[in-house]
Parts: C-alpha cells; sequence; structure tokens
C-alpha cells in the first residue's frame, strides 16, 4: 500500500513441512527493540501487544501437520467489509508507538479481513523472496536465521487464531518501496512457490508460518512489475491449486491503474474483489465527489470493490478524509446504480486508524468507520 506515496467449508489436509533452515543460534525476539529504519514502507495502537508462545524449529526437523483448509467462494456483491493492513507500524509516525499484534486487532471484532504487508522482495521465477513486519521481524529465504524463523512462526500462531476469529488472512505482496517483479513466463512458477509456501502444498521449501494456511493474497503492485499478463496466470493457477483462495489487488484510483490496470481489467483474472486506493492522487475521496471515481472504476471492472483510505494525517501524502465525507460517499453510492459493487471501506494501516481520534470526535477511526459498514 502507498504509504507516502498504503466462509468456509473446511477440509482436512494431511501435509509433511520442512520449517525454515536457521543459521544462528536462537535468541529471544522482541518487538520493543524496534527502530523506524527496519521497515521498508512509512507505516501502534493503542491496544496491548498480545503475547504469543513462541515456536522453535531446527535445520532437520520434519514434522506432519493437520492443515485446514479454507475453501471459499466469491464473496457475495452486498456484503460490506472493513479491510486493513497490518505489518508495516504506520502508527509509529503519529505518535511514536509501536503497532499491537496480529491478534490483537483481530481480537477487536473490528476486522474482517487483514492484509499481511509485506513480501516486499520477490522474483518470478525464484524461490527467494523477502518478508518485513516492522517491529515484528523480517524474513529473508536466502539468510534465515533463528530469531526470524521464530518470528514468523509467531506470526502464524497469531494467523490461526485470527482465522478462529472469523478473520480471514492474505498475505500481500508488494508495497511502496519493494523490489519485485513477475516476469514473462513465470506466473505459473510462482503461484507454486505461494502455494507450498503459504497454503496447502507440500514441498522441501521453507514455510515462513508453519502449519497456518492462509485465506488468499493482495497485490499492491506500485511499480512496473514486468508481466501483467503473468499476474493472471498466477491467480489462475492458485485457483486450481487452492480451490476456494481469494485473491484481492489494491490499485491507485486514476482509471485504469498503471501498473495493474491491465490484470484487473481482465475479467478473467480471478480476482475476487480489489480495493482502490482513493487518496494521494486528484481522484481522492476527500476531494469531493467532482473527482471521486468509485463510479468509473464500478463501470470498468467486473470485481466487487472496496474504498482504501488512510487511517490517519500521517498514513498518507494526502487524501485522509472525515468520516463525515466518507459516509456521504458510501450514502451516495448505496442509492445509485453500483450499490452491489461497493464490498466495504479499507485503511492503511490498522495500527494508525485504530490509534486516530479527529479533533473533537469521542470515538477512533476504526470504530466509526465500524458502525458505518455495519449499518449498511
Amino acid at each position: 500500500m502507498q504509504s507516502l506515496s498504503a466462509q468456509t467449508d473446511s477440509t482436512t489436509v494431511k501435509t509433511t513441512w520442512i520449517l525454515p533452515t536457521v543459521t544462528t543460534e536462537a535468541t529471544t525476539f522482541n518487538s520493543a527493540n524496534f527502530s523506524p529504519s527496519q521497515a521498508p514502507q512509512t507505516n501502534s495502537a493503542t491496544s496491548p501487544q498480545t503475547t504469543t508462545s513462541a515456536l522453535t524449529a531446527t535445520a532437520t526437523k520434519i514434522i506432519t501437520a493437520s492443515a485446514t483448509q479454507t475453501t471459499t467462494s466469491r464473496p457475495e456483491l452486498n456484503e460490506k467489509n472493513l479491510i486493513g493492513y497490518w505489518g508495516q507500524d504506520t502508527v509509529y509516525f503519529d505518535s511514536g508507538k509501536v503497532q499491537g499484534s496480529l491478534l490483537s486487532y483481530c481480537q477487536s471484532n473490528n476486522w474482517d479481513y487483514i492484509n499481511l504487508s509485506f513480501m516486499s522482495e520477490f522474483s518470478g521465477g525464484s524461490n527467494n523472496y523477502q518478508l518485513n513486519f516492522a517491529n515484528f521481524g523480517d524474513y529473508d529465504t536466502t539468510a534465515i536465521t533463528s530469531t526470524s524463523s521464530e518470528a514468523m512462526l509467531s506470526i502464524g500462531s497469531d494467523i490461526m487464531a485470527c482465522q478462529k476469529l472469523g478473520v480471514k488472512i492474505f498475505l500481500s505482496l508488494g508495497g511502496a518501496t519493494g523490489g519485485y517483479s513477475v516476469l514473462a513466463g513465470t506466473g505459473s512458477s510462482f503461484a507454486t512457490l505461494l502455494y507450498n509456501s503459504f497454503f496447502s502444498g507440500s514441498s522441501t521449501l521453507p514455510r515462513p508460518f508453519g502449519q497456518a494456511v492462509l485465506d488468499g493474497i493482495d497485490w499492491d503492485i506500485e511499480a512496473n512489475i514486468g508481466s501483467q499478463s503473468d499476474v493472471i496466470t498466477t491467480n489462475q493457477k492458485l485457483k486450481v491449486l487452492e480451490p476456494g483462495i481469494m485473491i484481492s489487488a489494491v490499485p491507485q484510483c486514476p482509471f485504469p491503474d498503471a501498473y495493474v490496470g491491465e490484470a484487473v481489467g481482465n475479467a478473467d483474472a480471478e480476482f475476487d474483489f480489489i480495493s482502490v486506493q482513493f487518496y494521494n492522487n486528484f481522484c481522492a475521496l476527500s476531494s469531493g465527489s467532482s473527482s471521486f471515481n468509485f463510479n468509473a472504476w464500478a463501470a470498468g471492472i467486473s470485481f466487487p470493490i472496496a474504498i482504501a483510505l488512510p487511517g490517519s494525517p500521517r498514513s498518507a501524502s494526502n487524501g485522509l478524509a472525515t468520516i463525515t465525507q466518507i459516509t456521504q460517499a458510501v450514502d451516495d453510492i448505496m442509492l445509485g446504480e453500483n450499490s452491489k459493487k461497493f464490498f466495504g471501506l479499507t485503511f492503511w494501516d490498522i495500527s494508525s486508524v485504530s490509534a486516530y481520534k479527529a479533533s473533537g470526535d469521542n470515538s477512533f477511526f476504526v470504530d466509526e468507520a465500524r458502525s458505518l459498514i455495519n449499518g449498511l
């Protein structure tokens, strides 16, 4: 997500996984040691951080585990949801605080979908990638350490706990400042990597989140990714490998988007919904109805659309909307011909929107947004 410029039927699957190889002696992971330089994006809430049990792995230990695979059809067009990004600690730039754990936000009962941000480095055709979650750790497949392994496994424990609470967890690919590409002809192999590493696949590849099986992926592409047709291929292959996986994207609001416009404009691209970034551009929701172009998006694509917004004054360069502006925009949509295309609200990010109160407000921004969605 551009920060300064972003039910299931259950099938039990028996899978043999090799957990991440570690290269250093185990040390205690402590999110309090975070410094802002660890985060690749500009990105805690006032809710307390939830401590999860540390999970450990060794280089050769193989475990056999039961994974609950989520099988979910495309969401109903009249569903309205609250979606958020977790992992980049945007609240730090508002208040100097640090974000809470993934589970702490799931336990707030505010969120329907949470996108883990980010897989910040990847290249289609390669099995190497990097994950970065600011004060909750990072992970590089070319240099896995016991610290990074333990941090990711702890997040994996949170993922499973969140899913039990009914929150769907996606992995967001990309971000504003990562280094990533899906080159021509590599979409199928990239899908296989994602399937084996984060879903129900089985291979010798590391599984950063252990036995956790994610609900979907989110494409947050804010640079030339190489081949948009291979983004489509990745989606299509994942839908075959993992029936029920959900796929979203978060284009910027100028229509069509420069970086994923070709993909999201293709009705066969297998997206379940998209969240359009209506900020940091002339078409921001906060710019007023004459510029806000939700209806252009609704007319141009076949997928449900959520409105993506900054969660606080410093979550984006510009485009912070008030709850009054958001309510008016949503009311206009719900009274118009595109009401069934409206999927909900998305915030960059969870930490900032959960801690922000506008001047004169008695409620946190997230609570106002949740109330708005609940009233639809």
